[in-house]
Formats: C-alpha cells, structure tokens, sequence
C-alpha cells in the first residue's frame, strides 16, 4: 500500500547527505504530508467506529481504540472522530484538510465555530429507573455485547460507543415503561438479535408492539424492539430514521 511505501521511503532519508535549503523543502512538504495523515487517518477511524471494526478488535468505545492505535489520549481520539464526522457538512474545509493545508486541530476550530449552535448541546446521559439495577444493567450488557456495568455512588453506569452512558438506579414502586434506542451496524444486529433468540426474547417490528416476531426494514436496514426486565422497550436499528427509504419506527 502507498502508507508502506511512505514509511519505508522515509526510513531510508538520511537528512546528511542533504543541503540546508534541501532538507528545509523536505520539511516543509513532509509537515504538509504529516497533516494529511492525520486527517486521513481520523476519517478512516470514523467509518470504522460507524461500521462496528472496534467491536471486532475487542474495545467498547471507538475513542479508545483510535487512542490506542495513535498513541494518543482518548480525548484527543474523540476530538479527531468528531472533526472527521463534522468535515462531512464542511466541503471546503475537508478539501483543504485532506491536501494537507489545515491541520485536524484546526480543522477542529473551525468545524466548532461554524457548528458551534448545533454541538454545544449533547446528551451525556439518562437515568434508567429499575428494580434491580445488577439484572438490568447485567441484561443490557450482555445483549447489546457491551462492557460490563461500573459503579458511581447509587448508580450502576452503562456506557455507549458514542459515551452516552445509561445509569441504573433502584426505585421502589411502579416502574414507567420508557424507550431506549441503539444504532447499531449490520454485523452487530445478527449478533445481538442471536441473543434475543437464545433467551426466548419477545421481539416486535413496532414500537406499538403489534407486530410480534417480525424485522422492520425501515430506511433499508433492520430493526427491532425488546422488553428489558422492567419492561422497558429497547431497539436497535442499523439505520437511522429517515436515512433511507421507508421510515416508520420511532
């Protein structure tokens, strides 16, 4: 590949056997090459982390693997997956980050300003009221195939790919039923779905929970809905709504 054929061309330069104003030129122009790197390498990890590939390689959380892969902080790694994502809405800063002209921090600058409205709000995460929150955050876990469940004072923490963390709580009395949706990818439904099968789950392609035992197609993927032990109504699609051709969930 060109990345081996770099590397190997690189491992060979012997900067010595070059004048002053040669190896400035180099430098310059491996500087603007380094950039382009960077910022191929965030935007190849982004459809990775979308496509599940960190599941497969045995990490929870995307931020983690790049972080491991780049040998950087996990911070850093979050912050080049959501510029990646965030240069798809800004064409001409993408033209520019992939030639190497802008760095991905300042890529990240400027994605932040021009979506400052739009990201300055995200969800962090929600409480899940329960019974038993061992057996609940234990049946999540175990079906969607995450990392198993940490302990914050009363709570017991979930935390999604994206960091959306899903906190149990006990509560005594009646429990509301609520709705909790996963974006998943195609090779993670056949194996969450594998789950709900094996247990004998009751699954329906609705969220009114009328068609029992069927798969939506909404959007041109798959979805479906389950009951957690409090009776919460759980999905997972592999398409967000309105990605696609037919949308009908909720």
């Amino acid at each position: 590949m060109a990345s081996r054929a770099l590397r190997e061309a690189l491992a060979a330069l012997e900067p010595e056997v070059l004048s002053g104003d040669d190896c400035a030129t180099l430098a310059e122009d491996l500087a603007r090459t380094a950039k382009a790197c960077v910022a191929a390498q965030a935007r190849l990890a982004s459809r990775a982390a979308d496509a599940g590939a960190h599941h497969r390689r045995g990490y929870a959380n995307a931020a983690d693997w790049l972080a491991r892969t780049a040998g950087s902080s996990t911070g850093q790694a979050r912050a080049a997956l959501g510029t990646a994502a965030a240069l798809e809405g800004c064409p001409k800063t993408k033209q520019a980050v992939v030639a190497g002209e802008l760095s991905l921090a300042q890529a990240e600058e400027i994605t932040r300003t021009r979506y400052r409205g739009a990201v300055s709000v995200q969800l962090n995460h929600t409480i899940v009221w329960c019974t038993d929150k061992e057996r609940s955050a234990a049946f999540l876990t175990e079906i969607l195939g995450l990392e198993p469940a940490t302990a914050f004072g009363p709570f017991l923490i979930v935390e999604a790919s994206n960091g959306v963390s899903l906190d149990f709580h006990d509560v005594d009395g009646e429990i509301a039923s609520q709705h909790y949706a996963f974006l998943i990818d195609e090779g993670d439904f056949d194996q969450i779905f594998g789950r709900i099968s094996e247990r004998g789950l009751a699954f329906w392609a609705d969220p009114g929970l009328n068609r029992e035992g069927e798969i939506n197609r909404n959007d041109g993927g798959r979805g479906v809905y389950f009951r957690d032990p409090d009776g919460h109504v759980l999905e997972i699609i592999t398409r967000p709504y309105g990605s696609g051709r037919s949308a009908s969930g909720g």
